[in-house]
C-alpha cells in the first residue's frame, strides 16, 4: 500500500488524512489511505500505485500521481456504492431516509 507523494498533513508528524471522501484516518506519509479504504482499492489499480511508488524511486511522478488519484477514485466510488447499499437497507427496514 506504500504511496507516498499526497500531500502531508502540516500537523508535522509525518503523517497525513486517508483522502478517501469521508474518513478521518492518519495515515503514514508511506501509505495513501488507511487500511479499509486500501482494501476498497480493486488490485489491480493496487498493483499500478505500488508499481508506480518503486519502492519510493517513483514518488511524484506522473505514473505515480495518475495511479494515485485513479486509487483514491475507486476508494470514493466503492464507500459511495456502500453508502447507497446501506440507505436501500435502511427504507427497506421502514426507517427514514438520512
Amino acid at each position: 500500500m506504500t504511496a507516498a507523494a499526497w500531500p502531508p498533513d502540516p500537523a508535522g508528524d509525518d503523517t497525513h488524512l486517508c483522502p478517501v471522501r469521508g474518513c478521518r484516518w492518519r495515515v503514514p506519509w508511506d501509505r495513501l489511505t488507511c487500511p479499509g479504504d486500501w482494501q476498497r482499492v480493486p488490485r489491480p489499480v493496487q498493483r499500478a500505485v505500488l508499481a508506480a511508488w518503486d519502492h519510493g524511486r517513483g514518488q511524484g511522478s506522473p505514473a505515480h500521481r495518475a495511479a494515485m488519484l485513479r486509487a483514491v477514485g475507486a476508494a470514493n466510488r466503492a464507500r459511495g456504492r456502500e453508502a447507497e447499499r446501506a440507505e436501500a437497507r435502511r427504507l427497506a427496514r421502514g426507517e427514514r431516509a438520512r
